[in-house]
C-alpha cells in the first residue's frame, strides 16, 4: 500500500468494533503501538485475547467516547458492531430487524481529552463508528497530529447521530485531508472513507530537491554550487518536516 509508505502507521487508535484483524494488519503496515477503545468490556477482552492480536504492542480502553463529552446512554445492540452511542431506534432504517438489548448511563470523554491522555499520540484514526464524524468535529483542532482517518459513514443524507460520507468528505477536506478510496462495506447504504494528510505539496518539493541533488552529483548543472544549496536547503526543510517520510 503506498499510502502506508508515504504516511505510514506509527500509533494507532481504534475506536468501536474493529476487528482483530484489523488491527493486526496496521501493524504489518508498521505501527508500532495500537490503541482499542470500547465501551464493551467483554468485546475489548475477545479482542485482547484474539490470536491475531497477541505479538501486538496493544492497549485495550473501555473509555466511551463522544463528541462533547458528559453523561450519554450507551446501548447494546442485537448487532454486536451496532452496539455504542447510537440506539437501536436510529439504527432501525439501516437494520429493520435490529433490537436494543440494553441501555446505560455512562460518563464519557471527548476524541481530544482522550488522546491527550494517551504517552503516544496516534497518526492513524480508525474510526469504525457510525457516529464518527460528530467525534472528528469536536477534534478539528487536533486533526495536524493525523496523517490517515478511516470512517464508517452512511452513503447518502445523514440521518439523526449517523455521518454520512458527503458530510465526512466535507468536513475532513475543509481541514487539509484528501479522500483517497472509498469501500463499500456488506450493507449497501454504508461506505467505510480512506482519508489522508494532503501532502501533494511536500512530495513535489522533495522530487524537485532530489532532482536537483542527482544533477549536481552527475555534473549535469551549469550552476551547481548554487543549486546544490537549494537542493540541500529544500531538503533540511522538508526534513524537519517529514522525517519518516525522507527516511523512506
Amino acid at each position: 500500500l503506498l499510502l502506508s509508505k508515504i504516511l505510514p502507521p506509527k500509533s494507532v487508535l481504534a475506536l468501536g468494533a474493529v476487528m482483530p484483524q484489523r488491527l493486526q494488519h496496521a501493524s504489518k503496515l508498521g505501527a508500532s503501538s495500537i490503541t482499542l477503545a470500547h465501551p464493551d468490556e467483554t468485546f475489548i477482552r475477545q479482542v485482547a485475547e484474539a490470536p491475531q492480536t497477541q505479538d501486538l504492542n496493544l492497549l485495550t480502553k473501555s473509555d466511551v467516547i463522544s463528541a462533547a463529552g458528559g453523561d450519554v446512554s450507551v446501548f447494546r445492540n442485537s448487532i454486536d458492531r451496532e452496539s455504542g452511542l447510537v440506539s437501536a431506534e436510529t439504527l432501525k432504517p439501516l437494520w429493520k430487524n435490529l433490537e436494543q438489548i440494553s441501555e446505560a448511563s455512562a460518563s464519557s470523554v471527548t476524541l481530544a481529552t482522550f488522546t491527550a491522555a494517551l504517552e503516544t499520540k496516534p497518526n492513524w484514526l480508525l474510526l469504525d463508528r457510525l457516529d464518527g464524524l460528530s467525534i472528528l468535529e469536536e477534534a478539528a483542532d487536533h486533526f495536524g497530529e493525523l496523517d490517515v482517518i478511516y470512517v464508517r459513514t452512511k452513503r447518502d443524507d445523514a440521518q439523526g447521530d449517523l455521518s454520512s460520507s458527503d458530510d465526512a468528505i466535507s468536513v475532513l477536506s475543509a481541514n487539509g485531508f484528501v479522500l483517497m478510496a472509498r469501500g463499500p462495506e456488506r450493507h449497501p447504504a454504508l461506505d467505510t472513507l480512506l482519508f489522508a494528510k494532503d501532502c501533494a505539496a511536500a512530495l513535489s518539493r522533495l522530487a524537485n530537491a532530489e532532482l536537483e541533488l542527482e544533477a549536481y552529483r552527475d555534473g549535469k548543472d551549469s550552476d551547481a554550487e548554487k543549486r546544490r544549496m537549494i537542493a540541500q536547503n529544500n531538503l533540511a526543510a522538508l526534513e524537519e518536516l517529514y522525517a519518516d517520510l525522507l527516511a523512506k
